[in-house]
């Protein structure tokens, strides 16, 4: 089995000057911030500080709502981090 080995090719060029040009990097970062900022929100609107003294069923109604408050800031993070690997492939791009 012979082994390909992996060349920029002008078609590859033009793909990526395609999504560089939909997916520019500094509106990544802001679409992850407004959604870090959507799960701040959805904390404080529906898991809130917990209950003082709670029964099992409102303990397990906040953990619930607690994690998917977590899990959405996670995914925040997650596009912003994509924003600046985007915004650093843009860079080296147009230097290299």
């Amino acid at each position: 089995m012979r082994i390909q080995e992996f060349s920029v090719t002008e078609n590859s060029k033009k793909w990526l000057h395609f999504y560089m040009k939909i997916l520019r990097p500094k509106y990544v970062i802001l679409i992850g911030v407004v959604i870090i900022i959507a799960s701040y929100i959805y904390d404080l609107q529906f898991a809130g500080l917990p209950y003082p003294d709670p029964t099992p069923e409102m303990l397990s109604d906040w953990k619930f709502h607690k994690a998917v408050a977590s899990y959405i800031g996670l995914v925040g993070l997650v596009v912003s981090a994509l924003g600046c690997v985007l915004g650093f492939v843009n860079v080296f791009r147009r230097n290299g």
